[in-house]
């Protein structure tokens, strides 16, 4: 999807995730917040917020962004996909 994206062929709403809307749909629990601390003995995170979140498996995917305004502040002629 990156590719179809940074080549053109994709715009960037196509290839965004809703992932609230897939993690209720699936039974899970969505917690928009940023982790300051990791405590792995005790297997809890601690939040911005100041909650602390357990956990009994974790997997921190960071994703990535690209500033979609860069893409196009070259004329899309000089953009050529291969």
């Amino acid at each position: 999807m990156g590719p179809g994206m940074l080549s053109g062929i994709l715009p960037p709403e196509e290839v965004r995730f809703h992932v609230k809307k897939m993690a209720e749909d699936r039974g899970g629990i969505f917690i928009e917040d940023k982790v300051i601390g990791i405590d792995p003995v005790k297997k809890a995170l601690h939040l911005q917020s100041g909650k602390q979140l357990n956990y009994d498996v974790v997997s921190f995917n960071t994703g990535s962004e690209v500033p979609a305004k860069s893409l196009f502040s070259v004329p899309r002629e000089n953009i050529v996909p291969r």
